[in-house]
């Protein structure tokens, strides 16, 4: 049954509203409008604490790592990665603290994660081949070093070719390719008004080490004295200009020095291989011994 319609009333029907006085807005829809900004307010707070507590546990990383405390420098990468697990930045900041400290699968998980998000990024594929390298498995680093070259952002820049030039030749395949790729980028190079000696001596130092493995010894060894000539002043130069940064933190410090020695290391064990294929035990032998001496070793990446 429906209501009893309401008796007429004596006053007139409501007009509609003058524009001196505005229709209120609806009590519901101000109500929901409110709430969604609200919500959308606590989302943004969130995801702003959720950045700024990784962010904070980032520099706890940073700073543990300069005074030599990895294993705590990894511990804060993870809580950092637990607050906001798509940063890329911070997986391959972990995956360079997992290789020193010799978690070589942990450090190709984090460089094969960096590439499946992000396929463009040719610096992941250089780290990964770095890991694989030092796995033994060079036909995988051969492979990242065509991905890197692929996806290099500079056409102009010799460095992806001199990278895949050595990949190749420690993988000792295809070394009429890395002949080829070393020369294009001492080629670019040198077209340089001041090439930079250290990058040049590393890159006559892949055309030495593709000649020896080719059976072309006496080029091979003429390009490693021509290396060592340009790389040994280059680096007491750079190894002074690091004693003189005061302000430079103590584990930075010692990275840069090894990584001379290191750079040393490699060069003259190629010079060893090259005089004992050449018959020169003696000589040889010193530089070999010398090599492991300054930190030649594979494992370690030394290679």
């Amino acid at each position: 049954m429906s209501s009893p319609p309401s008796p007429p009333s004596d006053s007139p029907p409501p007009g509609p509203p003058s524009p001196e006085a505005p229709a209120r807005p609806r009590p519901a829809l101000a109500r929901r409008l409110f709430w969604t900004l609200l919500a959308a307010a606590g989302v943004f707070l969130l995801v702003a604490h959720r950045r700024i507590v990784a962010g904070w546990h980032m520099g706890l990383a940073l700073r543990s790592y300069e005074q030599g405390q990895l294993a705590q420098a990894l511990e804060h990468v993870d809580r950092a990665l637990t607050w906001t697990p798509n940063r890329q930045g911070y997986y391959l900041f972990r995956a360079r603290l997992r290789a020193e400290n010799d978690d070589l699968q942990g450090a190709v998980a984090d460089y094969t994660r960096v590439i499946e998000h992000a396929p463009q990024f040719a610096r992941a594929y250089l780290g990964r081949m770095l890991i694989y390298q030092r796995l033994g498995r060079y036909d995988l680093a051969v492979a990242d070093a065509e991905q890197a070259l692929a996806h290099w952002p500079r056409d102009d820049d010799p460095e992806p070719w001199n990278t895949l030039a050595y990949a190749r030749a420690l993988a000792n395949q295809n070394l009429q390719q890395g002949l080829k790729e070393v020369e294009r980028a001492l080629q670019m190079i040198q077209g340089h008004n001041s090439p930079d000696p250290m990058q040049l001596s590393a890159y006559l130092d892949t055309r030495a080490f593709l000649l020896y493995r080719l059976g072309r010894h006496e080029e091979a060894l003429a390009d490693m004295q021509r290396a060592l000539q340009l790389f040994r002043p280059w680096r007491e130069s750079f190894r002074r200009a690091i004693q003189k940064r005061k302000n430079l933190p103590q584990q930075a410090r010692r990275t840069l020095l090894q990584e001379l020695d290191h750079h040393l290391a490699v060069m003259v064990h190629h010079r060893g291989l090259i005089l004992q294929a050449l018959g020169r035990t003696d000589e040889a032998k010193a530089d070999l011994e010398r090599a492991a001496r300054l930190g030649y070793d594979p494992r370690k990446g030394v290679q």
